[in-house]
């Protein structure tokens, strides 16, 4: 019987090991918009344009979408759902990232820019 408590105590720190947090890979991570709007927020202004993108989530104005799982497809798409609150209305949404001549587009959008 002890073996048996063992061999399943085992088993779930096994499990919980195994269990990963998502992570939105690096190369998204990051300030993006387009040229005038980078060129704004670097001045020092604010922008409506500007997406960010860090390891567990994605916003933009009025709107932060934290990551729920995903996955990438290659080095230059990622698709993750999302939890996202738009202006105080809460939703699941599937995001698809992807990189196109160094630009970024979210899902259907113009490309964006990497703000330095």
């Amino acid at each position: 019987m002890k073996i048996f408590f063992a061999s399943i105590a085992l088993l779930v720190v096994a499990t919980a090991a195994s269990a990963t947090v998502p992570v939105i890979p690096r190369q998204f991570q990051g300030t993006w918009g387009s040229v005038a709007d980078c060129k704004t927020v670097s001045a020092g202004g604010e922008s409506d344009g500007i997406t960010e993108i860090n390891s567990a989530a994605l916003n933009q104005i009025e709107s932060g979408c934290d990551l729920v799982s995903g996955r990438s497809l290659g080095s230059s798409e990622y698709t993750g759902t999302f939890r996202c609150n738009v202006e105080g209305n809460v939703s699941v949404s599937r995001i698809q990232l992807r990189l196109v001549n160094n630009k970024l587009r979210v899902d259907s959008s113009a490309p964006l820019s990497r703000c330095k």
